[in-house]
């Protein structure tokens, strides 16, 4: 039996996209205490999912927020993950996320990343599937 590839339901960000089409951004989080997506959220869009995925724990006290400049915890806040969890399981990521709906707002802004607690290690992606309104 050969393996078969998933096929992902959704268009990367860095694609020409339509309205109505499911788009993800994703990117690789690491310690550093702000960290953008390469791609904007345009402006308009509703956040249908969130999620971090961490891979490697976050030293003690570190927390993580997901969300746009000038509002930092629109899409997650600091009590939604805990970055700092042993990583377990046969997947070996921690993953927490949010089906909210959430309107993104009238600019198109980079997805925001703020890792707080100066931790040493940690590592991990952070991702939000969105969709421009048909109307």
């Amino acid at each position: 039996m050969s393996k078969r590839r998933r096929a992902w339901p959704y268009l990367y960000a860095s694609k020409a996209i339509n309205r109505g089409d499911k788009v993800l951004v994703r990117f690789p989080i690491t310690t550093a205490a702000a960290q953008s997506s390469a791609n904007p959220i345009p402006g308009g869009a509703v956040v249908t999912r969130r999620w971090l995925e961490i891979t490697t724990p976050y030293s003690a006290g570190t927390t993580i927020t997901l969300g746009q400049t000038g509002s930092a915890t629109l899409l997650m806040g600091t009590a939604d993950s805990s970055p700092t969890d042993a990583v377990v399981g046969p997947d070996p990521s921690n993953v927490y996320d949010s089906h909210t709906p959430t309107q993104w707002g009238t600019s198109a802004l980079a997805l925001l990343v703020t890792v707080a607690g100066a931790p040493a290690a940690g590592a991990g992606f952070a991702a939000a599937e969105y969709y421009l309104p048909l109307a």
